[in-house]
């Protein structure tokens, strides 16, 4: 009898979810959303990661009269830094859902040309992969110029692109090494992570308040994003 009362709660409860389809529990602004991670996001990462830069010029930096305090990092460094972080930031959790619908849309050809249906998962795991490391082009040159600029402050442009050529390959692996585990493999895991809870968290309040919630993690051109 007991379980024969749970199959019939299970039953009801699949009833209403299935009746209540358009019913959601909260809207959010996806574009809004994203825009409010990512600004965040990159300035708390990139204030501590100014400080560090500027440190790391500091002490290993060309000093005047051997007093590391007394180098000045100018404002083209940290403008290059910024732009670093920027690229990073964006690269790591903006850009790898456009990536992933690209591939499914032009690449694979999964989904139809829909653009309302969200990215596979293979497909969003490989671009949170594979993005972040790619950006290290971009971010590596950057990085590079801004401590060349703090660290050889009256260097001309041929003599810092002759460096850069030099270096460009060794700053570029680094950064895809350090990048990889922290933006790639874990932002991977993060991204499931994440993906299961809120599957948990729909199920738990369909069972628990008996209204199911029709929810969507992939804006479309018709509603909010809905949680």
């Amino acid at each position: 009898q007991q379980q024969q009362q749970q199959q019939q709660q299970h039953h009801r409860v699949e009833e209403i979810h299935k009746n209540h389809q358009d019913r959601i529990l909260f809207t959010v602004d996806p574009a809004a959303a994203s825009t409010a991670a990512f600004l965040l996001t990159t300035a708390a990462n990139s204030w501590a990661a100014l400080c560090k830069d500027r440190a790391y010029a500091q002490l290993f930096g060309n000093h005047p009269n051997g007093n590391a305090t007394a180098l000045r990092v100018p404002r083209m460094s940290y403008g290059l830094w910024l732009c670093r972080d920027l690229t990073v930031i964006g690269s790591s959790f903006v850009l790898p859902p456009m990536v992933a619908k690209y591939m499914d849309t032009v690449v694979l050809g999964s989904n139809n040309g829909d653009p309302t249906t969200p990215p596979s998962p293979q497909s969003l795991a490989a671009a949170q992969f594979l993005t972040p490391l790619t950006a290290q082009l971009v971010a590596g040159p950057l990085h590079y110029l801004g401590l060349d600029y703090a660290t050889r402050p009256n260097c001309t442009l041929p003599q810092r692109w002759a460096s850069l050529r030099a270096n460009l390959s060794s700053v570029i692996s680094a950064r895809m090494v350090r990048i990889l585990p922290g933006y790639g493999v874990a932002g991977v895991w993060n991204q499931q992570g994440r993906q299961a809870w809120k599957e948990q968290v729909r199920t738990t309040t369909s069972q628990r308040q008996g209204v199911g919630a029709s929810v969507s993690w992939w804006p479309n051109h018709n509603k909010n994003n809905m949680v």
